[in-house]
């Protein structure tokens, strides 16, 4: 058997191939079918073994489990650098009662002098982690001789944060293995809201029969992207359904995500052609500079396609920062250009987290127009004219064209 063993999560990733002598001559044949296996390892996933560390986390000493949250002291632990640590307050996540409390819950009063913020989870949905920021105020009252405390919530300050990190314990405390990226993830966790409109369509008319299911497939897909520190984010048709109506578009051929071209991994092109991969490799269009995409369908359970596309940047005339994602017929190229994208929000799709740009309607208008809210079937939909932000992109050149298009 042949195995392709990925290492991801370090500064440098690197690939490494390991086989015998009596497949070397038959090398590329193999490779190219869908007959090995690929493992992938973070070198991120670690637990903490210096002792300061290990001792300021004995010396919280709390008497129930919580999920440790604060930013800096995950960097610290982390980085093992955790001897300043004993005067910081944090915040933990009392995840088993879906109640995270501040460290000024069980360490020295003078720290609730401080202005502080709890975080109250509102969702026990069963894929993710849900809250609202509560924030909380001491006053001094100096009729009574007492401190007295003013809670009040901000409900438009909404976060949500995906369970499926791996995580370890030190007595009570759970701190995520992999830390660099559940800060990734942290920095990504304002929860946005969809408009729920009315859509008024022929429902006969279906092709994703299940927008739950699909919506599974894809957060199985975005688990994959997060595996090779990739984070993707929803694009296109698959954008709008979910605000618009909080779907996904039932008249839709395929579901659309992005990530940004500095940060894809060619390995996960490897990958998906392993037989390790739960997603089949379709197809391959564009080069990784200019109008990459990959098309993939799912393997077992609910069929769905989804459509990968690469999000690049530019500078216009004007010195406008634009992000742009490529499409291709034939020898023709197009791009459907959107303003600066900044898709570090996350959107609830049937239970599950994905990210989103933190500016959708925008998007949505830039891209399908002052009528986006409309349902346009997609039958009626063409790809190379119908958008408000698509143009012509130039040509691919005859001996590209191999490069260009590729079905497996």
């Amino acid at each position: 058997m042949i195995r392709n063993v990925l290492t991801i999560g370090a500064a440098t990733m690197f690939t490494v191939y390991l086989f015998s002598s009596a497949f070397y001559s038959v090398y590329n044949r193999i490779f190219s079918k869908d007959n090995y296996d690929v493992f992938i390892v973070s070198l991120d996933l670690k637990g903490v073994t210096s002792t300061p560390c290990i001792s300021f986390l004995e010396f919280l000493s709390v008497s129930f489990p919580v999920l440790l949250i604060d930013i800096h002291v995950l960097q610290s632990l982390h980085e093992e650098k955790c001897e300043k640590l004993s005067t910081q307050r944090i915040k933990v996540d009392k995840r088993e009662l879906y109640f995270p409390v501040p460290i000024t819950f069980f360490l020295r009063l003078q720290l609730i002098r401080r202005f502080g913020t709890i975080q109250i989870v509102m969702s026990h949905a069963s894929n993710f982690l849900g809250w609202r920021i509560m924030q909380t105020k001491i006053i001094f009252n100096s009729k009574h001789n007492r401190y007295e405390r003013f809670q009040s919530f901000n409900s438009e300050n909404r976060q949500g944060l995906d369970k499926n990190f791996k995580t370890f314990f030190v007595g009570n405390i759970e701190i995520p293995s992999n830390i660099p990226l559940f800060l990734e993830m942290w920095k990504r966790s304002t929860l946005l809201k969809c408009l729920n409109l009315p859509m008024n369509r022929n429902m006969t008319h279906h092709i994703i029969e299940n927008g739950k299911e699909a919506a599974g497939k894809l957060a199985e897909f975005r688990d994959i992207m997060l595996q090779f520190n990739m984070f993707p984010f929803l694009n296109g048709g698959t954008l709008l359904g979910w605000y618009r109506e909080c779907g996904i578009i039932p008249h839709t051929t395929d579901m659309d995500i992005a990530v940004f071209a500095k940060d894809f991994h060619s390995d996960l092109v490897k990958f998906l052609q392993s037989r390790s991969s739960p997603f089949q490799l379709v197809r391959k269009i564009g080069l990784l500079n200019d109008s990459f995409e990959l098309t993939v369908t799912t393997k077992t359970g609910y069929k769905v396609n989804t459509d990968l596309f690469l999000m690049y940047e530019a500078v216009d005339g004007n010195g406008n920062v634009r992000n742009w994602v490529g499409g291709a017929s034939y020898t023709l190229k197009y791009k459907y250009i959107y303003p600066k994208y900044d898709p570090w929000c996350v959107a609830d799709l049937y239970g599950y987290l994905f990210w989103v740009t933190c500016s959708p309607q925008k998007m949505l208008i830039f891209e399908y127009g002052n009528l986006w809210y409309e349902d346009l079937p997609s039958s009626q939909y063409n790809w190379k004219n119908s958008a408000n932000n698509v143009q012509r992109n130039g040509e691919w050149r005859e001996e590209e064209l191999e490069q260009v298009y590729v079905m497996y």
